[in-house]
């Protein structure tokens, strides 16, 4: 979406506007960047405000099928890791020759500035997103965001076109539960095949249990954990590595044997 500050020009309504705060303002590009480095998708057909905390992005998408459950992850993951190093968004006003000058045609979504916008306000976070954006507050850092989920994506291949829903998580217990999670997912991917090379149908439940508490012990839990509340989190965590075990991550077992 594009103003001219020297004219009374927007293609955000009034409900939308109501809606638009710094903390989903500055998440669009989060995501935006989050679904062009894993997807290699430059071009935004749109995003929406569903709410103060939430909203979706829609990107092109020209392959035949949706991107499989482990590469969503695999986004938000990403997203959340650039979260965690607090980047710096800077956002400066440019003339709109200037600003085509400097960066080219990656600043456009698919809906260009209309021609009697002749300035353009440009987000950017080095390394990760550089878009021209409605003017108004962002925040000064990715680590504001506390975390974001990402909620569905709906892929409509007529359309050519991919659409994530996400909700961002103020920094809060909520943002940091959402971290450790992820960071215990990942540290699963990493260990699953390992773990899975030693696991009989007979040694199974043992040799997970052994993972997941070597795993729950350096996951960036917010405090010390009761005996329930442990209990509860390695069956969160369960969930998590039997999804990872059925994906591309691990070959999955056959007749209590791993696959090769």
């Amino acid at each position: 979406t594009y103003i001219n500050k020297r004219q009374k020009h927007t293609t955000m309504s009034s409900k939308q506007e109501k809606m638009r705060t710094p903390l989903v303002a500055t998440a669009f590009n989060v995501v935006k960047g989050g679904l062009q480095s894993v997807l290699d998708t430059p071009l935004t057909h749109g995003v929406t405000y569903n709410s103060k905390t939430k909203g979706r992005v829609a990107v092109n998408y020209k392959e035949k099928s949706a991107p499989p459950a482990d590469i969503i992850a695999k986004i938000e993951l990403a997203i959340n890791q650039l979260i965690v190093d607090n980047k710096p968004v800077s956002v400066n006003v440019f003339p709109r020759a200037d600003a085509e000058s400097k960066y080219g045609e990656t600043i456009y979504d698919k809906m260009r500035a209309p021609e009697t916008v002749t300035e353009l306000t440009i987000l950017e976070i080095t390394g990760w997103n550089i878009n021209a954006v409605k003017p108004g507050e962002f925040l000064k850092t990715t680590g504001e965001l506390g975390g974001i989920k990402i909620l569905r994506s709906n892929f409509r291949e007529k359309k050519e076109e991919l659409e994530v829903a996400f909700e961002v998580y103020p920094p809060g217990e909520k943002a940091t539960a959402l971290l450790a999670e992820l960071k215990l997912t990942a540290g699963v991917k990493k260990v699953v095949k390992k773990d899975l090379a030693k696991v009989t149908a007979e040694n199974r439940a043992d040799v997970l249990l052994t993972t997941l508490k070597s795993l729950l012990s350096k996951a960036a839990t917010p405090t010390t954990l009761t005996a329930d509340e442990e209990a509860e989190f390695l069956a969160a965590a369960l969930d998590s590595l039997n999804a990872v075990r059925n994906s591309s991550y691990a070959a999955g077992f056959s007749a209590g044997k791993v696959a090769k």
